[in-house]
């Protein structure tokens, strides 16, 4: 189910910036994507597919834009359902804090961590939000909110069922540093100082002085469990995140570059996501690609441009010989109360 709606629908790409555009009328509906992308200001990462693909889909302006407000970070926003009342996305958020960072002894090194969580909005009278922000190996941990609304216009968040925090056990970290960049850094239980993991940094060839830029000399990220399996493996050249089994079976790999976003994860093998993108000479999207598992093509969306602004987009369609071009539509409104996203 999710590859079929991941590849028909929509991927943002919504940071702080997208709080803007106050509309008088919260019940006047958008016509278009392309038109609902630009009335929200919405930094979208793949174009091309969200707006061939909901193209003439009737989108409503009562989108609650304060609720995905963040601390200066990014959220990649994936589209799942999209129908009467519902909306169901997957946000994989990637913080800014040094802290959150997977070698946050060593900020030059920042590794931002992806968190993808899985947020519903259903709309019956009551605005309310789900969401389960481990949904691939927690499914059960979920908290429900209420976005409050006054006079059209968004007002708070209520939380009204908190998620259970697990009781884990206290640890500690000790790191091995040279010219002022982290090495290595072990991870232990504070009770019983027993090793839960060791993490590097290795480097292309060793530093030469203090002065050398960390991350031009930085090759890879390298995380063991205490039997010496490796657990993850972050290349920092193409951004490219993998993790492991014991066994050395690659079960996830998180990958977001300026031509390619990638994720995948063997406990959701659906959720599925590999697209690549080329931009011309003036830095505009004009192709985006969508592979599977296989690296095996099923969508290419090219656009063609006048101006700034996309005049028509070719679908290429391999896997069902058919090709078709779209003509974004207009500005249309349309004056109906409604929260209903997709008719």
């Amino acid at each position: 189910m999710y590859k079929k709606l991941f590849l028909a629908l929509c991927f943002l790409s919504i940071g702080s910036a997208v709080i803007s555009a106050e509309t008088d009328n919260n019940s006047v509906l958008i016509k278009g994507f392309q038109n609902f992308e630009s009335i929200h200001q919405l930094d979208v990462i793949n174009r091309l597919s969200a707006i061939a693909d909901n193209d003439g889909v009737v989108f409503s302006k009562l989108w609650p834009r304060e609720y995905f407000f963040n601390d200066g970070g990014f959220s990649y926003i994936y589209l799942v359902k999209n129908e009467d009342h519902v909306l169901d996305l997957i946000k994989f958020d990637v913080p800014v804090n040094h802290d959150e960072c997977l070698t946050k002894d060593n900020p030059e090194f920042c590794i931002p961590k992806f968190k993808p969580n899985m947020e519903s909005f259903i709309y019956n009278e009551r605005f309310i939000v789900e969401n389960t922000p481990d949904f691939i190996s927690k499914p059960q941990q979920q908290e429900i909110l209420e976005v409050l609304v006054k006079d059209s216009k968004y007002f708070d968040t209520m939380k009204i069922k908190p998620i259970e925090v697990e009781e884990t056990d206290e640890i500690y970290r000790k790191c091995d540093f040279e010219f002022d960049f982290m090495k290595s850094c072990q991870t232990l239980k504070k009770d019983t100082d027993e090793l839960i993991s060791t993490e590097e940094i290795v480097m292309k060839d060793s530093l030469t002085g203090s002065e050398e830029k960390p991350l031009d000399k930085a090759l890879k990220y390298v995380k063991y469990d205490a039997e010496g399996n490796k657990l993850e493996e972050y290349v920092f050249s193409n951004n490219k995140h993998t993790f492991y089994d014991k066994t050395g079976k690659v079960i996830a790999v998180e990958q977001f570059n300026d031509s390619r976003f990638k994720y995948m994860n063997s406990n959701l093998p659906d959720l599925y996501i590999d697209v690549e993108f080329k931009k011309d000479d003036a830095g505009r999207l004009v192709e985006e690609a969508h592979y599977d598992a296989n690296h095996k093509l099923i969508r290419r969306y090219t656009a063609m441009y006048s101006g700034k602004n996309i005049s028509k987009i070719q679908v290429e369609d391999p896997l069902n010989f058919a090709t078709w071009e779209i003509v974004p539509i207009r500005v249309s409104h349309i004056k109906e109360q409604a929260f209903a996203i997709r008719y």
